[in-house]
């Protein structure tokens, strides 16, 4: 009798089991929003299971389309500006529907305090006149260098990059990240105008930074320290090629208060990036004329 009881058992939790691996996506859904948890255990409970992680993730992006498909039909306008704003931002879950409205409205304000400081600042007012359109043009494509994604590709047409010449005996050649090599072959197709709006943008936004910055790169410099106010200023340059306008953006403390104490904690790490480093020349091109040349730093 008890033989035939734990067999029993043993059926039913099989059929049990069986069952629950079985339910429809649907199911699950309805059963997951019924329970009371926390973002960290749902986290938890995603690392634990593959085939929750991937319904979740499904559902999300089907999520993400409705909402993006609903928000084109009641305000299209304002939808397909925003999006043309970063054409290379990949809108496919949560965050990164958050992270467009966000950056869109953390660049109009950037954009708005730019002009109010070249309207305020005697030195910067050629920041509030016909240069306007040049800069935020140069903003954008700083936005887009973060929003670039690395493909194969870029790594096949990017020959490799050697840190000494090479000779008969061995080849010293390190391979690029292909994050880098993306932002690279971003750089070698755009055409100089877009490359001018670029520089341009870097110039103007060490000199608003110079004016209304935290230290270092807003102190008070002597003409003794003219080499090194000049590494801190490509240093800045380097970073916002490194991480776009939202440096630019915190080091002005546009986003609030903590986005000022951000700015005040990592500004002094400006002067640790000046420090002499490992640098090649990189020459853009377009249909093999040579346009021009910069340097850029190995830690990219």
């Amino acid at each position: 009798m008890t033989t035939t009881n734990n067999t029993t058992s043993t059926n039913r939790t099989t059929s049990q089991t069986i069952l629950i691996s079985t339910l429809p996506s649907e199911i699950w859904l309805d059963i997951i929003s019924l329970i009371p948890y926390t973002p960290l255990q749902l986290l938890h409970l995603r690392l634990l299971s593959q085939r929750l992680n991937a319904l979740i993730t499904t559902h999300e992006k089907s999520l993400i389309r409705h909402l993006l498909r609903q928000q084109n039909e009641n305000n299209s306008n304002s939808l397909q500006t925003n999006l043309s704003l970063f054409p290379d931002l990949k809108i496919k879950t949560y965050p990164d529907l958050h992270r467009l409205h966000t950056r869109t409205t953390g660049f109009r304000n950037l954009q708005n305090t730019i002009t109010e400081i070249g309207e305020k600042t005697e030195e910067l007012e050629w920041l509030a006149g016909r240069y306007e359109p040049l800069l935020h043009t140069g903003l954008l494509l700083l936005h887009r260098l973060q929003d670039i994604e690395p493909l194969a590709e870029h790594l096949k047409h990017l020959p490799y990059l050697s840190l000494s010449p090479p000779t008969s005996t061995s080849t010293s050649t390190l391979l690029p990240n292909p994050a880098y090599c993306a932002k690279i072959a971003l750089l070698q197709s755009l055409p100089k105008t877009s490359l001018a709006c670029l520089l341009f943008s870097l110039v103007a936004a060490v000199k608003v930074l110079r004016a209304k910055g935290p230290e270092p790169i807003g102190q008070s410099w002597c003409m003794r320290d003219a080499e090194e106010r000049s590494e801190v200023e490509l240093a800045m340059e380097e970073c916002l090629l490194e991480r776009g306008p939202a440096v630019l953006a915190g080091l002005l403390g546009i986003e609030g208060g903590a986005e000022l104490v951000w700015a005040k904690r990592y500004g002094p790490i400006l002067s640790i990036l000046a420090s002499p480093r490992i640098r090649f020349p990189i020459t853009y091109s377009t249909s093999g004329s040579p346009l021009t040349s910069a340097y850029f730093f190995l830690g990219y």
